[in-house]
């Protein structure tokens, strides 16, 4: 009696597994980005805040609830990167914030198509983590400053110093928790009933603050990225 029971239960279990192995899929993208951080800089003066570029690897499962609907979540490891650049008598001098997150999107997506193509559009949410960061740019070195005289008219000129150096992060000013909402849509192409191309563009928007509330009339600074990324995928079946 043991015996059968046990029989039933394995035959049970198995059926679980096959038909939950049939819904997933598993996949590995990559691409490139932009970020554009959203701030107020007006107490710059002669002061440009610029987009930067960076790079996009995503590790993501995707589970199909039935042919129209399929949820994802993964992990990825993504750059949000910025640049303040001075302008005018102060042009050359800038500096490049490289800042590196590794990130975890929950999506609910919607799909129509075929046994060849699809396309899907999805909404969701993100948390992330700041990981690190690099400092790069170019400043003014104070002891080559010269005297120029042209015209009768005496000005000074400099030299610019360049540098590249990791950010040390301050526990009482940077948040380096980010929460925010994702949207994306793409296309899949199937090469075989189980193996498909991905090709989709992401935007994550950030809800939260890059630094803590540490001082007052403090200017937030959000993250907004927009992402476009290629992968492949393998469906259980």
């Amino acid at each position: 009696m043991l015996n059968i029971r046990f029989v039933i239960l394995a035959i049970v279990l198995s059926s679980i597994i096959n038909c939950a192995k049939a819904q997933i899929a598993v996949g590995l993208e990559g691409g490139a980005g932009v970020n554009y951080l959203q701030t107020n800089i007006s107490n710059l003066s002669y002061t440009n805040l610029e987009t930067l570029g960076g790079f996009d690897i995503n590790g993501i499962v995707r589970y199909n609830l039935n042919k129209t609907f399929f949820v994802s979540s993964g992990i990825s490891y993504l750059q949000k990167n910025y640049a303040l650049v001075r302008t005018e008598n102060y042009q050359g001098i800038f500096q490049q914030t490289i800042n590196t997150y590794i990130q975890i999107p929950e999506m609910i997506s919607i799909q129509k198509g075929n046994k060849r193509m699809s396309y899907f559009i999805s909404a969701g949410l993100y948390q992330a983590y700041w990981i690190e960061g690099k400092l790069k740019g170019s400043i003014p070195n104070i002891y080559s400053v010269s005297d120029v005289n042209v015209n009768n008219q005496t000005s000074e000129s400099f030299d610019l110093t360049g540098y590249d150096e990791k950010y040390v992060f301050n526990s009482q000013k940077d948040k380096r928790f980010e929460f925010g909402v994702a949207f994306n849509a793409g296309t899949n192409y199937f090469l075989s009933k189980s193996n498909f191309l991905s090709v989709e563009i992401n935007l994550y928007n950030s809800l939260t603050d890059q630094q803590k509330n540490y001082m007052i009339n403090q200017r937030p600074r959000l993250n907004r990225t927009v992402t476009f990324s290629v992968g492949c995928f393998h469906e259980f079946n």
